[in-house]
């Protein structure tokens, strides 16, 4: 055979294998098959090729696959395994639907990821919950709480028992964009802090951003917390809920329009007001205290390629002592969600929301009778395109936010000798841009980087002041100017550029980096150590600048016996910038001028966080451990040395596991363990007049810490028994709430001691210093 020959032989050869190895494309959907709901997360393999992918946010998937017979397996978990068995000779769609599996009211799972997508995925510092596993978590009184949960998880803090949100990686709470289906919550807590906003009976599932974040986030240096609501069944109706001992849930779903539209509603009271007696003189239900909540949703798929989506929530917080106090506070929200797919690889989402959240304070009646009030509103966009080519995805859009803030107004009672007083209103508009591309490079290297910018104006109508006067110290308003309404008092700029890569070692195991400068122009101004619900909202203005962060995140992944345990281990550094700090009893309340008691400057946190998973078997749990430091430097505070944040906590662990004995009982159990909080005491003290007034000689700031906390909860899940063919299903739940009494310190304070008035004591006060047990039932039919 000569070398002519020999070269028509190889080119046919090469060219019959390239016909051999032919590919041509499956998509499809996965679905619920009673309810028709989208399945966000389903892992999708070809058995033989061992080809696979997950589903994306439509419950949409895409393979390339070479021709022939093919085996497609469809895993979901707390879902039956789907099989589809295929002679594909062309591109094919496939409508799969999923059945639930036969058992409890809800199946405990510790993640919806697909196999090895903690490893494989460019995001870092991130982590999910679901409502399996928020609900399997021993509740406090029975209250099944999603903030709870999330403090469960490493590089999370809580402030304190009895104290309002969440800190993440040494950040404030208003780090925190804190998110409903897409619209902003500006107070994430019920009762003081005791529980959180979110109705466990609705949330699908709960995503936590700690870094990393890709280019269309923005607005919070800290951490995102997107919670997204359950669908109502499109198929039947239902109705699911419980009853504890303070408080009773109901939820009912009803589809308008089969398999087109339904609408879910779901509704929370405590009534522990009604027979718990705060004095030993009161009748039960003389004085209030409790929450109610509403969620609402409705889902419309108008075609194949256009959907809605609307949601609602409200609530009330009220609490009122013997006509001598009364406080409360109200959230109330709005989304509408608009979803259109112009072809399998391009769709587009848009987002249109309202957030106002609203505190009253006040003596209801007497002479000293008043009514103060502050809230914050705020109207917004976001439209959001994506873009799938091969390796290749592209995120663009933009968004959109108007805010109002009521820094307060006061409004005397009949025959008060108070006056009324307005602070005036102020306001502001937040713009962003943003493009992300997320690149597959090849096996190994996947590539994630993008670029926001954010526009911030600072509107009028407003009278706008210099400040002056000595570092530290309250400063003097001067130079009055200005404003016509709507008109530009100071703008800002800021380029956000954003990066994560990840470099897989194999398959199971990888190492992650990412970089990302954040901006975020609201804050939260709280001169106590603990934030409550009646804290002030302030938009950066001509004085106050935007709070700035760079972070950086370095984390390696490994997964062990074929993904049955899941570990992580990430470093993170932040370095913050015109971070806000208060003079000595600094004047926040009814102020005009309350610039002049802030104080600025820089911070810095870095630490290490372990983190393991275990999501199979019988026993399943989530342990995570965080040893980190958070440091502020504001001049005029610790002679312009730093010194420990507000949230700094050196050593914090957290445990969670959960056991099935058998099909009817299960027990969970957390513990939980950490340095105490920094907090601020006098080192010295003089005497006047026969009274010892204590000081800080140093003008030092969070320079004690309180004793270490640490707490055991449990419960124990009784399921009901499960007749074929009935659809009532049924559960009690038996939890302890600290088991062992620990009477962890919430704050310490001085005091004259009683018998030797010459020396100061200190008192330790304790929030839920005993044990806590509760029983709640739930039911769904």
């Amino acid at each position: 055979m000569n070398k002519r020959s020999i070269a028509v032989v190889a080119f046919l050869l090469v060219h019959v294998a390239g016909w051999a190895q032919e590919k041509v494309n499956l998509k499809g959907i996965v679905k619920d098959a009673a309810t028709g709901e989208a399945l966000i997360g389903a892992t999708v393999i070809e058995q033989q090729s061992h080809t696979g992918t997950s589903t994306k946010v439509d419950g949409s998937f895409q393979l390339a696959l070479q021709k022939g017979q093919i085996v497609l397996v469809v895993k979901y978990l707390g879902y039956k395994t789907g099989m589809l068995r295929l002679n594909l000779q062309t591109d094919w769609f496939a409508d799969i639907v999923l059945e639930t599996e036969a058992g409890a009211l809800n199946e405990v799972v510790v993640s919806d990821l697909k196999k090895n997508e903690n490893v494989m995925r460019s995001d870092v510092s991130l982590e999910k919950l679901n409502q399996a596993t928020i609900k399997a978590m021993p509740a406090l009184l029975g209250e099944v709480d999603v903030i709870r949960s999330v403090q469960m998880l490493p590089g999370v803090i809580s402030p304190g028992e009895g104290a309002t949100g969440f800190s993440v990686r040494g950040g404030g709470i208003d780090q925190n964009l804190i998110l409903l289906d897409g619209a902003p919550i500006y107070n994430s807590s019920h009762l003081m802090g005791m529980f959180s906003v979110f109705n466990p009976d609705v949330v699908k599932e709960v995503t936590l951003l700690k870094g990393g974040f890709p280019a269309q986030y923005g607005g919070r240096l800290s951490s995102i917390l997107d919670v997204t609501t359950k669908p109502g069944d499109l198929k039947s109706p239902s109705v699911s809920g419980g009853i504890g001992l303070i408080s009773a849930r109901l939820a009912a779903e009803v589809p308008f329009v089969e398999d087109k539209g339904s609408v879910k509603i779901a509704g929370r009271r405590t009534y522990g007001d009604r027979f718990i007696k705060f004095s030993e003189d009161q009748k039960p239900g003389e004085n209030q205290l409790y929450f109610y909540d509403l969620t609402g949703r409705a889902d419309y798929i108008i075609n194949a390629k256009n959907r809605l989506a609307f949601s609602a929530y409200a609530s009330t917080d009220v609490f009122s002592f013997d006509e001598k106090l009364a406080l409360d506070y109200k959230n109330q929200l709005f989304s509408l969600q608009y979803s259109r797919f112009f072809s399998d690889n391009f769709r587009s989402k848009l987002e249109a929301f309202s957030s106002k959240y609203k505190y009253t304070a006040g003596v209801p009646s007497g002479p000293e009778a008043f009514e103060l009030e502050s809230d914050i509103h705020n109207i917004g966009s976001n439209l959001t395109f994506n873009y799938y080519a091969g390796n290749n995805t592209l995120t663009f859009g933009g968004s959109a936010l108007y805010y109002k803030f009521g820094l307060g107004k006061i409004t005397p009672g009949d025959g008060s000798f108070f006056i009324q007083r307005n602070i005036p209103d102020r306001f502001s508009f937040e713009a962003g841009a943003f493009v992300n591309h997320e690149w597959n490079i090849n096996e190994r290297l996947l590539l994630n980087y993008g670029l926001r910018v954010s526009a911030y104006d600072y509107l009028g109508k407003q009278t706008i002041y210099d400040y002056v006067g000595e570092t530290g110290k309250r400063k003097e308003a001067v130079n009055p100017r200005g404003y016509s309404k709507g008109q530009s008092v100071k703008r800002y700029f800021n380029a956000e550029p954003r990066v994560n890569a990840r470099y897989s070692l194999d398959d199971e195991s990888s190492i992650k980096f990412s970089y990302g400068r954040i901006s975020q122009y609201v804050h939260l101004v709280s001169n106590s150590n603990a934030s409550s619900p009646f804290d002030i909202w302030l938009p950066t203005t001509e004085y106050v600048k935007p709070e700035l962060s760079d972070q950086f995140v370095l984390g390696y992944f490994k997964n062990l016996r074929n993904n049955t345990y899941e570990l992580g281990l990430e470093a993170f550094y932040k370095k913050l910038y015109n971070q806000v700090d208060y003079i000595d009893n600094a004047d926040l309340v009814l102020n005009t001028n309350i610039e002049a008691e802030l104080l600025f400057g820089d911070g810095r946190s870095y630490g290490l966080e372990f983190s393991g998973k275990k999501s199979a078997g019988k026993l399943t749990g989530i342990v995570g451990y965080t040893l980190a430091k958070t440091e502020r430097k504001i001049e005029g505070i610790n002679n312009g040395r730093y010194y420990p944040g507000k949230y700094d906590k050196i050593h914090n662990l957290n445990f969670m596991a959960n056991v099935e004995l058998n099909n009817r009982w299960s027990m969970s159990a957390n513990f939980v363990y950490g340095t105490g909080m920094a907090t601020t005491l006098p080192d010295g003290k003089f005497e006047w007049d026969g009274l010892i007034v204590p000081v800080s000689s140093d003008n030092g700031r969070n320079n004690f810490r309180l004793p270490d906390n640490h707490r055991l909860d449990l419960s124990a899940t009784r399921k009901g028994t499960i007749r074929p063919g009935k659809r009532f299903r049924s559960e009690w739940v038996f939890s302890v709430y600290n088991l062992y009494s620990r009477k962890n310190a919430f704050s310490l304070f001085l005091r004259q001691n009683e018998d030797q008035p010459q020396k100061s004591e200190a008192i330790k006060l304790s929030v839920f210093g005993f044990m806590l047990p509760s029983v709640t039932y739930n039911f769904k039919f």
